[in-house]
C-alpha cells in the first residue's frame, strides 16, 4: 500500500482556517497529514487533534528579519520531523510558489524526493486575493521572480525559477487548487479545482470565536497597511472619505479591525484622527470566522481579501470596496489591479464605491511615512 504524507505549510491566519476546512472535508484523501505553521499564529485557529502532527516554524517573513537564516532553520526542522524514506508519496500544500519559504520548500522537497525515487506533488491552498489577482505573470514580474531565485542561489538554497508557464497551478507537478472561488481559477484540465466549504466552520470550531460586540447601524473597516505605499495622510484621506459617504447613508458608528501587520502608529491614526473604534477581542483572527454572526450593516475596505470571501462565508450585510478605482498604483503592476477588479465583478455582491470626483483630491502618497518592508 502507498504511504502518502501530506505536508500543509501555513503562514497566515486565513490560511490556517482554510487548512482546517480542507482537512475536515476529507478532500486530501488517504495518508498522514501534518501541519507546519509560521507566525503569526493564533492558538484559536489551531485544532491539534485534527492533525498527525503540528509543528511551529520560525518566521521567514522579511518584516521580522533574518529571513535566510530562518529558512535554513525551517528546513532543518523539516528534516528532523520528517523521515522521507518512510513514504512513497510526498504531497506539499502551499499558498503559492512565489513566497521565499514556499519556493525553497518546493524545490528542496522535490530534489530530495527525486533522489530517493519518491513520488512528489504539490497543491495550492487559497490564502486570499493573491490567488485571483496574481494569476498571470508579466515579463516584469517574471524578472522579479528570477531575481529572487538568484538571491536564493547566492545563499546556497534550492529554488524554483518561476515564469508564467509554471506559476502555481500551471506547474506540471500541481495536483489541485483548494479555493473558495473555483470559477475564477483558469487551471489546466489536469489540475482539480476543489471548493473550500465554509459551512464546516462551526463543526470544527464551535463557539470558540464568540461574537463581535457591535451595535446595529454600524460599519466595520478592515484595515490594510496601505500607508506603506501611499503614506499616512493619503491613506487617512481614503478612510475619512469612506466614512463620510457611509455616514450620509445612515451609518452611525464606525469600528475597525486591524491587519496583523498594522503598526501602532497607524491604529492610533484610525482612532484619534478617523474616529474609528477598535473591535474588542478580534486578535489576529480573520474576519471570515465571524461572517455569519457579524452584526455590522456594512463591512468596507479597499482591496482586502476578505471582500472577496465574506459572501462565501455567509455575511448578510453590505460589502464595500471603497476607492478601489483610485488605487491602481498600490498594486505591483496594472495587470494585478485589473485581475482583482475582474474577481470583484465575477464574484458579485461587492459594491465598488468611488470616493473622489476630482483628480486633485485623490491620494498622492508620502511614501516615506511609516515605511515597512513588503509582506
Amino acid at each position: 500500500m502507498t504511504r502518502k504524507l501530506h505536508i500543509l505549510f501555513c503562514s497566515s491566519p486565513l490560511q490556517f482556517v482554510h487548512a482546517h476546512l480542507v482537512r475536515r472535508s476529507g478532500a486530501l484523501g488517504e495518508g498522514e497529514v501534518r501541519l507546519f505553521c509560521e507566525p503569526p499564529i493564533s492558538p484559536m485557529v489551531i485544532v491539534p487533534g485534527m492533525w498527525d502532527g503540528v509543528t511551529e516554524l520560525a518566521s521567514s517573513k522579511r518584516q521580522f528579519g533574518n529571513a535566510i537564516a530562518n529558512i535554513r532553520k525551517n528546513l532543518e526542522i523539516f528534516e528532523t520531523r520528517i523521515d522521507l524514506t518512510n513514504y512513497d508519496h510526498i504531497h506539499l500544500v502551499i499558498s503559492d510558489v512565489f513566497w521565499l519559504m514556499n519556493n525553497v520548500a518546493l524545490a528542496a522537497l522535490r530534489r530530495k524526493c527525486e533522489k530517493l525515487a519518491i513520488k512528489f506533488s504539490f497543491s495550492i491552498l487559497d490564502e486570499g486575493a493573491i490567488l485571483y489577482s496574481g494569476a498571470r505573470l508579466s515579463w516584469k514580474r517574471t524578472l522579479r521572480c528570477w531575481a529572487r531565485s538568484l538571491y536564493l542561489i547566492a545563499n546556497r538554497l534550492d529554488t524554483v525559477f518561476v515564469s508564467d508557464g509554471n506559476a502555481d497551478y500551471r506547474n506540471a507537478l500541481c495536483e489541485r487548487v483548494f479555493c473558495l472561488h473555483p470559477k475564477l481559477i483558469l487551471a489546466p484540465s489536469s489540475v482539480d479545482k476543489v471548493r473550500i466549504n465554509p459551512d464546516l466552520l462551526d463543526e470544527i470550531y464551535g463557539d470558540r470565536f464568540g461574537q463581535l460586540p457591535m451595535p446595529p447601524a454600524s460599519a466595520l473597516y478592515l484595515s490594510q497597511p496601505l500607508y506603506v505605499k501611499l503614506g499616512v495622510d493619503a491613506h487617512m484621506r481614503l478612510v475619512l472619505a469612506s466614512r463620510d459617504l457611509l455616514e450620509k447613508q445612515g451609518v452611525r458608528r464606525f469600528f475597525y479591525k486591524s491587519h496583523h501587520f498594522d503598526s501602532r502608529e497607524w491604529t492610533s491614526v484610525l482612532e484619534s484622527r478617523c474616529g474609528l473604534e477598535p473591535v474588542p477581542n478580534s486578535g489576529d483572527l480573520p474576519i471570515e470566522v465571524w461572517a455569519r454572526k457579524c452584526p455590522a450593516e456594512v463591512v468596507f475596505s479597499h482591496f482586502s481579501s476578505a471582500l472577496l470571501n465574506l459572501g462565501a462565508y455567509g455575511f448578510m450585510g453590505r460589502v464595500v470596496a471603497a476607492g478601489l478605482n483610485q488605487l491602481m498604483d498600490v498594486f505591483r503592476e496594472p495587470n494585478e489591479y485589473h485581475q482583482y477588479i475582474d474577481a470583484v465583478t465575477r464574484i458579485g455582491g461587492i459594491e465598488m464605491m468611488d470616493l473622489f470626483d476630482r483628480a486633485e483630491n485623490q491620494p498622492q502618497g508620502n511614501r516615506e511615512a511609516l515605511r515597512q518592508p513588503d509582506n
